[in-house]
């Protein structure tokens, strides 16, 4: 059984090294005056990011959808906004980047299984989230680890 999109958001702002190297303070649930909702909201280098999740395949949809959270931000802000949709894989995924870049927005797509594992395992010395088949740690080189803490998306 998977998890769900509450519990993958859980994981993910737990060890939000695994969206983006280097990201550590953000919210969650972030509501904007039109009264949408963005998963997860990211500062980090003068740079807002906003992250769409999806548990199933992403969609055009789900690109309008980060637009939208963009434009707030910016609006909200001023600032430079990038958005990251993370799911699982289309059939046709450079025709949603296509579609985003189209639109003049910056957005980058990672995906469930691929960019970002979704079975892991935490290093025993700094407790940071490693794909299950890594023998290392990613992190700090050692290998050694907490097997008792698994995750499956």
């Amino acid at each position: 059984m998977g998890l769900l999109e509450r519990q993958i958001e859980d994981i993910l702002f737990l060890h939000p090294y695994l969206i983006k190297e280097g990201f550590n303070y953000g919210k969650r649930q972030v509501v904007f005056e039109d009264n949408s909702r963005a998963d997860v909201v990211f500062f980090f280098e003068k740079i807002i990011y906003v992250i769409e999740l999806k548990k199933d395949i992403m969609s055009k949809s789900t690109v309008d959808q980060i637009i939208g959270y963009i434009d707030n931000l910016i609006k909200e802000n001023n600032k430079k906004v990038k958005g990251i949709i993370i799911g699982r894989k289309p059939v046709n995924p450079e025709g949603l980047i296509d579609y985003g870049f189209k639109k003049g927005y910056d957005i980058e797509i990672k995906y469930l299984d691929i960019d970002i594992p979704t079975r892991y395992k935490l290093c025993r010395e700094n407790r940071h989230a490693n794909p299950l088949n890594q023998k290392k740690c990613k992190y700090c080189k050692c290998d050694r680890w907490i097997s008792a803490y698994l995750s499956d998306f």
